[in-house]
């Protein structure tokens, strides 16, 4: 028998590369038993340096193209009979493409799923963050500009997916054509793990939400500098975790960042465990969960894990400045500076650290990770239901 294949295709846009991770979480064999789905990578055209830096292979499926001009992109988005265009663009120049994806007139979807919590500062840390931004024009003005022409010359989509109540209030919203009520894809996750027995490490540990900060690519993508530097970072972070471990009988394992290179620097890990690509198994099997701003929060909140926050005196002085600060106390929960030099007296050797706010929990759920009432279902499922409908 032969097999007809659907004529019908969805396209991915991309610009911060495509790797076996992303196969995965834009649920490319999910979309496939439908339709047929093509990645278009525009990373090394919008986003060349970025692109020069990229540490992860690309997974070159069926479907992937790279696209790196205007030519390429006609070609792939003509002679086709595409149903929907799915925005992962990031780069400053995203707007300029979407307006060409929109004026041949093709569905475009955005997923919206904001799993940070809102940056509510202090007034003192306002003015801190004020005194810092004197000594960094550059950078706030970039930001400024980027914005503006992301949200002046491009604000249309047709369909909006939303995972979380709080996405409600985007101003994408009043605009869209329909908004797709759903989840994050982080629940995706949490679904098909939640039932399986894990069993990483033998002894109880702690899990570090790592984000590879003095190294990440994603400062090269902005054109900024890290929030850290690698010679301060982590000899401070190694005297914390040298400490918990003391003070809580807990060891500390590295959930290491999808794009960190620990094998090619192993000497700041000093010794200690870290795996790639199982974040959600390792804070599934944890005691406490370690982070300072990682999006992988979800999986701490979904599975019922305590977290504790990590900031640095440098991280204080960065962009982000006191985001960690504001995020302990939207969670009420812990907070140390891994500079602090009084760290000993203060990491407590009691229940303290598995203790939770559970109503914020509860919060932080409904407004960031998955809608009320939506099926348990994955996703993709739920947007394919909605742009079949």
């Amino acid at each position: 028998m032969i097999k007809i294949l659907n004529e019908t295709t969805i396209i991915i846009l991309t610009d911060i590369g495509f790797s076996k991770r992303d196969y995965e979480r834009f649920g490319i064999e999910i979309l496939g038993k439908k339709h047929q789905v093509e990645i278009l990578d525009l990373t090394e055209w919008l986003s060349p340096n970025y692109w020069k830096v990229y540490p992860e292979k690309i997974f070159k499926c069926l479907g992937y193209k790279k696209i790196l001009n205007y030519n390429d992109l006609e070609k792939a988005i003509s002679s086709k009979k595409i149903i929907n265009v799915v925005d992962y663009l990031s780069s400053e120049e995203a707007y300029s493409i979407l307006n060409y994806i929109k004026k041949r007139k093709l569905s475009l979807t955005k997923v919206l799923s904001g799993f940070l919590l809102e940056n509510k500062r202090t007034p003192w840390e306002f003015l801190h963050k004020l005194f810092f931004l004197c000594f960094k024009p550059k950078i706030l003005f970039k930001k400024m500009i980027a914005r503006l022409k992301k949200n002046i010359f491009f604000s249309f989509y047709d369909y909006l997916v939303v995972g979380g109540e709080k996405e409600m209030n985007n101003f994408l919203i009043k605009k869209a054509k329909k908004v797709i009520k759903s989840h994050s894809l982080d629940y995706d996750l949490f679904l098909s793990l939640k039932e399986k027995k894990i069993s990483i490490n033998p002894k109880p540990y702690a899990v570090f939400l790592d984000q590879n900060i003095p190294f990440h690519p994603g400062a090269v993508f902005r054109g900024e500098k890290p929030k850290t530097t690698k010679e301060k970072y982590f000899p401070a972070l190694n005297n914390f975790f040298t400490l918990f471990e003391q003070k809580t009988g807990l060891e500390v394992i590295f959930a290491a960042h999808p794009r960190s290179q620990y094998d090619l620097y192993p000497e700041f890990l000093y010794g200690r465990k870290h795996f790639v690509l199982k974040t959600p198994e390792l804070i599934k099997d944890s005691k406490v969960v370690l982070l300072h701003t990682s999006t992988a929060l979800s999986f701490a909140i979904l599975f019922n894990k305590p977290i504790i926050f990590l900031t640095s005196n440098e991280y204080q002085k960065s962009y982000d400045d006191f985001r960690i600060n504001s995020y302990s106390r939207s969670m009420n929960s812990l907070l140390f500076n891994i500079d602090d030099k009084n760290l000993n007296s203060k990491i407590p050797n009691n229940n303290k650290i598995y203790s939770f706010d559970k109503a914020k929990y509860v919060k932080y759920k409904n407004n960031y990770i998955k809608f009320p009432e939506t099926p348990e279902k994955n996703s993709w499922d739920i947007f394919l239901d909605n742009i079949i409908n």
